[in-house]
């Protein structure tokens, strides 16, 4: 059993052929799919896809790229989203200084306001950073150190780092933090666009899986549209490159999503 933990079923790139998507999903061994929003509209797309598929959860949050677009008065919304019975968490969230979409400031307050929806629904989050590592990690360690204080149980699984593009040590600090790693097909791209430090230096338990569906599928598909399916290259690139079998990278890496995001999966 896999589990895709980050996948766009919610886009428009999915809207003439999704019940074919999931069947070949199911057919590769991808059993549980965690569809992320970016903004409400997608929200709310991404808990309608997940009630009409047993295997699909929903994630919740505004994406930085789109901050300048949302509306703080819309806060209590995303936080009513929140609730609904199949949403597993907070994203996708974070901060993106290469698109630079919206001013900092703003994104940095909406991550904050996320965060803070997070520690009141005890969800874990997904983040996305692009060329923002140290401010995430000066956000993150304080949310955490709070977070501690209250005695949350998101201290232990606070969430995934999404399509991480940072360093080994840069890992270690988030890895203190008990964030966990996502990678996806950029893992098997030549020239990497993942430090190659983190397959021998991180343990196979910090680890999980993802497509970013319709985007970065794997090399073999590059070109084409990412879907679920395709999670089984990057598996089989990455458990050669950490020296670990097939069969035991999809056992741990499923452990690891199902202690995140309590999908309820029984092995």
């Amino acid at each position: 059993m896999l589990v895709d933990t980050h996948c766009h079923l919610n886009l428009a790139q999915f809207t003439g052929d999704l019940d074919e998507v999931i069947e070949r999903s199911l057919e590769n061994g991808i059993q549980k799919i965690i569809v992320p929003g970016v903004d409400i509209p997608t929200c709310e797309k991404a808990i309608e896809i997940s009630h009409h598929y047993d295997q699909v959860y929903s994630a919740i949050g505004i994406h930085p790229n789109y901050a300048s677009a949302f509306s703080p008065i819309d806060l209590p919304h995303l936080e009513s989203l929140a609730q609904e019975s199949k949403v597993v968490a907070i994203g996708e969230i974070g901060l993106d200084k290469y698109r630079d979409y919206s001013p900092l400031e703003i994104q940095i307050s909406l991550l904050e306001a996320q965060l803070e929806i997070s520690r009141n629904t005890g969800l874990p989050v997904i983040i996305h950073s692009r060329s923002a590592v140290p401010e995430l990690l000066s956000i993150l360690t304080k949310w955490h150190n709070h977070l501690e204080e209250i005695k949350s149980p998101l201290t232990k699984r606070p969430g995934v780092m999404h399509a991480f593009e940072g360093s080994l040590e840069e890992a270690f600090s988030l890895f203190d933090l008990n964030f966990v790693f996502g990678l996806g097909g950029a893992a098997t791209y030549n020239p990497p666009r993942v430090d190659q430090k983190i397959f021998s230096g991180l343990s196979i338990g910090s680890i999980v899986f993802e497509t970013d569906s319709p985007y970065l599928p794997p090399a073999s598909q590059r070109g084409n549209r990412n879907e679920p399916a395709f999670m089984v290259e990057t598996i089989k690139t990455v458990s050669g490159k950490m020296n670990i079998t097939y069969e035991e990278i999809c056992k741990i890496s499923t452990k690891t999503a199902n202690s995140i995001f309590s999908l309820g999966v029984i092995f």
